[in-house]
């Protein structure tokens, strides 16, 4: 069976390398390096800080309960610290909420075409990890996150999360 994990290595890895230490068949680098907070299997591993970071890179978060996925709005690392769940990593901007497209802060960090990595869940609680390359003239531009949200709710997300994109972006899949 399948099970969803969220990895936090003590000091930098490649993602490639931490997949293969845990046998994942996929992954994405996700948080913002120290400014995000993370919690696995209960333990917080990143308390993470709201003061000196934009709220809207932390207004989100992606929890895990029994494999569960769910995203959901919570404003700041501080309100994520406080859900009661075992696996949770706070990000942003929620890009979509119920089928419902978020406004985004006029930043440059929301509208510069930028290598995006996102999660996102269908309304059957499949999840979806999905980057875009960038930073390629006449190759790969990225996307601004009004563009990413688009282009994740015609893979039919119902909920979206922008991960630490930029130049983080990463995607393993094994084998590849």
């Amino acid at each position: 069976k399948n099970r969803l994990y969220f990895g936090c290595p003590a000091e930098r890895k490649c993602t490639s390398d931490q997949c293969e230490e845990y046998g994942a068949f996929a992954g994405v680098n996700g948080s913002y390096f120290s400014h995000t907070y993370v919690k696995i299997d209960g333990e917080v591993v990143k308390q993470g800080k709201d003061e000196g970071v934009n709220p809207f890179q932390h207004d989100g978060v992606f929890t895990l309960e029994d494999n569960v996925p769910a995203i959901a709005y919570v404003g700041s690392n501080a309100a994520a610290s406080q859900l009661p769940y075992e696996n949770v990593m706070c990000c942003g901007p929620l890009l979509i909420n119920n089928d419902v497209h978020m406004s985004f802060a006029d930043h440059s960090h929301n509208t510069t075409t930028h290598p995006r990595t996102g999660v996102a869940v269908t309304e059957d609680g499949k999840v979806l990890l999905v980057t875009v390359d960038g930073r390629f003239p006449g190759k790969a531009v990225g996307m601004p996150n009004a563009l990413f949200a688009k282009l994740l709710d015609i893979f039919g997300a119902e909920y979206a999360l922008n991960l630490d994109g930029g130049g983080s972006t990463t995607m393993w899949i094994e084998g590849y």
